[in-house]
């Protein structure tokens, strides 16, 4: 399960639905996960990702919000409107 549940959060990053922490992290296995502002602006996992994507569904970019609505199952037009 555990397998999954970070392949789907890390398709979340990269589709900038979410971000990585402020704060540099260590995981269970000794890696370094990056904080959001070690990275350059603009790529997975930043702030500036985040807001662009979530600024296209504001915008009603068709392709995103049915990529969204995909992955959670629900009507996002109707909750963002």
């Amino acid at each position: 399960m555990e397998g999954s549940v970070g392949r789907f959060a890390m398709e979340m990053i990269e589709a900038g639905v979410c971000m990585l922490p402020k704060e540099r992290k260590i995981d269970y296995y000794g890696n370094t996960v990056p904080s959001r502002d070690d990275l350059k602006p603009g790529t997975k996992g930043t702030y500036k990702n985040a807001v662009d994507f979530w600024q296209r569904v504001w915008d009603g970019d068709y392709e995103t919000i049915e990529a969204l609505e995909e992955t959670f199952g629900a009507d996002v037009e109707e909750e963002v409107a």
